[in-house]
């Protein structure tokens, strides 16, 4: 009977809920203080945070001889490309950082400053290496959180 019991309480209980994920995305574009010949690039970028940490794509076009592209949060930076000079365009990164590898920042501290769109994307170069483009980190509306549409 008990036995039964614990099976019982097994099959019922609930499962662990997926760890809760919130979407960023960027359209980054020149800096108004770079060099015309960067007026036609452009890129994107996509991070994903949950409770393990952070996960990113980026994008950059019409660039060549990039340094660096790092998530900027008040003058703190996390590296998500720090290969050296990138000879060809597109450049296109992607990987993910735990959230207890970063450094400099508290994830909790980023993970707000990215609620509020205090964080940007920013591409380094070569020649340019105060920055040549830039993006603010916006929420995407998922559909969990989006209002739902009224039916007829």
């Amino acid at each position: 009977m008990l036995s039964l019991f614990i099976a019982t309480a097994f099959a019922v209980a609930p499962l662990a809920a997926p760890p809760a994920e919130a979407e960023y995305d960027a359209a980054i574009t020149p800096k108004l203080e770079v060099p015309a010949s960067f007026a036609r690039s452009t890129g994107t970028g996509t991070m994903t945070l949950s409770d393990q940490g952070i996960r990113y794509d980026v994008t950059i076009r019409g660039v060549r001889r990039i340094t660096n592209v790092a998530l900027v949060d008040a003058g703190r930076a996390v590296e998500l490309y720090d290969a050296g000079d990138s000879r060809s365009a597109p450049l296109h990164v992607e990987g993910s950082i735990a959230a207890k590898d970063l450094a400099g920042i508290s994830f909790g501290e980023l993970s707000n400053d990215m609620a509020r769109g205090q964080t940007r994307l920013v591409v380094y170069t070569v020649n340019e290496p105060a920055g040549v483009l830039a993006g603010t980190l916006k929420p995407v509306s998922s559909p969990q959180t989006s209002p739902v549409a009224p039916t007829a």
